[in-house]
């Protein structure tokens, strides 16, 4: 019994790894220039490459480093958003949009961005969840990922933490494979690698390459990767090559054609030499007029003409299919040809297949879980958060010990209100690494298709706030709100103070959102925020009075901290009697209501819903920009 029956027996999973829709990838006159900052100038990078790979066919695009390896393959996988770029790309001889290409594909980059605090397992679990469709049920995900870690030969390494920079995790070569798994546990029918065997050794780099070389033949995929300098043992594993060398195409086909071609125009391998060095030395040595003519031959030659008529064949086949009514790529995957290529897999699974992803509150769910159990495997400013506003609560309890009724007491209560908001804003700069450590993964990820910008966003904004804002502005006014003796006769009072607590916490850690979205670098978004939260400070209503007119005046109303302080003020302070002493005595005093004080220093208690409006619409104003900033300016430039 196969291991592929072993899966199915166990979890009852449909034949879904022998559903392998087989899709050619050709591309025609692809070029790419890109502006020279400099001198304005535009640099051609790639010029009128032309190809095709078929299903089963691993192709390699071989040159020199600075050849446009990779500008070229991030144009085949759609990721090239930089210069300007011309030609067609067409997978089973038709042009298809972006959504429905990277459903099709998947894409290896030569750095890998993975989350070193999970198991190799859960990280494929947690691709599972995000990429392969909702109807699929945990079994038949669990056995997809077990599928996958067995054919890249991973399987003993499933209970492993990928590892970080501080603790030791899967070797660099398994951590590759990872990498690869990650994008062949959703079962593309184009597969896109760049340097996959940059930073292995010899071993490893073949065992990989002849791992790749079976999935491509044995399961009809069209795999494409681009390599500097392999060994012979890698190249014998190329079905294809493509040599690149400064922008030019001087050779695309079979790779036991490729030394003969080289022979035909004057370039003869010494003996017993390896061919891949033979072609990089060969196109290295000579000036750019040689690359041109080189690239002239070549696409004057018979190999390149049966290349040009390999792609002309799958364009005249869609048009035959198209012709006789058959649904292609552009017509919801062509459901029905879809279908007839599902035989043997229930009607249910079948749909399956052709859903785009999970569910919107099943993408926060996941990517929420995943942040969370993270977090939970770097305890430390978790705990260290809880432990500093328990201790700071008592020792602001303990300052403000059941306050008096003086009128410096008065004073000393605001500014103990105002310190204390003012340290929530502060605590909250550690949500500045929120979006920052993780910005390149979200990148990869949301490129890949795993979930959209706006589940990403909700699920890490949740778990962020919830156990990091929420919860210590909680305890932080619960445990002074008692200690100092503030009034406990009316509820209401005691939900707005800790309530406002809450939303300042809110207000401080979403303009930190917004700030490290956008920043590019973690120093100038920590020097950036400090200065606003000083600004908020210096208009908080206690440092400079609300009386101030003029313009100074309205810039209170762009402090969040200045609507808190006078929110609490406004609420604490009429149900308080405040002792002066009169002038001319020594031990006579006059009771004053709180409203009498609030009324001389300039604090309008009708304010109190506007306050809560102010401080509720900088929240919103931060969620929401911090939300534009991630989805239409955080992006991988490539």
């Amino acid at each position: 019994m196969t291991c592929s029956d072993v899966i199915r027996w166990k979890y009852d999973l449909p034949a879904i790894e022998s559903y392998s829709p087989k899709y050619s990838l050709a591309w025609e006159y692809v070029s790419c220039t890109i502006k020279n900052a400099h001198s304005g100038k535009n640099r051609t990078i790639l010029n009128n490459v032309t190809g095709i790979a078929q299903p089963g066919e691993l192709v390699a695009i071989m040159g020199p480093s600075g050849g446009g390896k990779t500008t070229f393959i991030d144009i085949l996988a759609g990721r090239k958003n930089t210069g300007q770029v011309e030609g067609n790309i067409l997978m089973n001889g038709s042009q298809i949009g972006a959504g429905k290409f990277s459903r099709l594909t998947g894409y290896v980059m030569q750095d890998e961005k993975l989350l070193g605090t999970l198991t190799v397992k859960e990280h494929l679990m947690y691709v599972a969840r995000l990429k392969l469709p909702s109807n699929m049920n945990h079994y038949q995900r669990e056995a997809k990922v077990i599928k996958v870690l067995a054919d890249l030969g991973i399987s003993h390494i499933s209970d492993t933490y990928i590892g970080t920079e501080m603790t030791r995790g899967v070797s660099g070569g398994e951590k590759r494979r990872v990498a690869i798994a990650s994008e062949l546990v959703c079962d593309p029918s184009v597969l896109f690698l760049d340097e996959p065997t940059s930073g292995l050794d010899s071993h490893t780099s073949f065992a990989l390459m002849k791992r790749l070389r079976m999935m491509a033949h044995d399961r009809q995929k069209t795999v494409i990767l681009s390599i500097h300098q392999p060994n012979s043992g890698i190249f014998s594993t190329f079905d294809k090559i493509l040599l690149l060398c400064k922008g030019e195409c001087v050779y695309f086909g079979p790779r036991a054609q490729v030394i003969n071609h080289f022979h035909s125009i004057g370039y003869e391998m010494p003996a017993n030499y390896n061919p891949p060095d033979f072609l990089l030395q060969t196109v290295m040595e000579v000036d750019n007029n040689t690359i041109r003519k080189m690239a002239r031959i070549y696409r004057e030659g018979q190999t390149c003409r049966a290349m040009i008529a390999e792609v002309d064949d799958a364009k005249e086949r869609h048009e035959t299919n198209k012709q006789a009514s058959t649904p292609n790529l552009n017509s919801n995957f062509g459901s029905k040809l879809l279908d007839r290529a599902l035989t043997g897999i229930n009607t249910s699974t079948a749909r399956s297949m052709k859903e785009h992803r999970v569910g919107w509150f099943s993408q926060v769910y996941w990517v929420a879980h995943r942040t969370w159990l993270n977090s939970m495997r770097n305890p430390y400013l978790l705990r260290f958060q809880y432990l500093a506003v328990t201790l700071l609560g008592l020792i602001l309890g303990g300052v403000y010990w059941h306050i008096g009724f003086e009128l410096i007491d008065a004073q000393n209560l605001m500014g103990g209100i105002f310190f204390m908001l003012a340290l929530l804003s502060f605590g909250s700069m550690s949500s500045l690494d929120v979006f920052f450590s993780e910005r390149s993964l979200f990148v990869r990820e949301r490129a890949n298709g795993m979930y959209t910008t706006s589940s990403y966003y909700v699920a890490r904004a949740i778990v962020d706030l919830i156990p990091m804002r929420v919860i210590p502005a909680a305890i932080l006014g619960t445990t002074t709100y008692f200690m100092i003796g503030l009034d406990v006769s009316d509820w209401q009072n005691v939900a707005c103070y800790i309530g406002t607590f809450v939303v300042v916490s809110l207000c401080a850690s979403t303009l930190c959102f917004a700030i490290s979205s956008v920043s590019p670098s973690l120093a100038f978004a920590n020097l950036l925020t400090i200065l606003m939260l000083l600004f908020c400070m210096l208009f908080g209503g206690f440092l400079v009075n609300n009386a101030v007119g003029g313009i100074l005046g309205i810039f209170q109303y762009m402090s969040f901290i200045n609507f808190g302080f006078d929110l609490i003020v406004c609420q604490q302070f009429p149900s308080r009697r405040v002792r002066v002493l009169i002038p001319g005595s020594k031990d006579r005093y006059l009771d004053l209501t709180g409203n009498a004080v609030l009324e001389e220093l300039k604090f309008d208690p009708a304010r109190k819903h506007l306050d809560m409006i102010g401080m509720a619409s900088w929240f919103a104003v931060y969620f929401v920009l911090a939300y534009i900033f991630l989805r239409f300016v955080v992006k991988e430039r490539r």
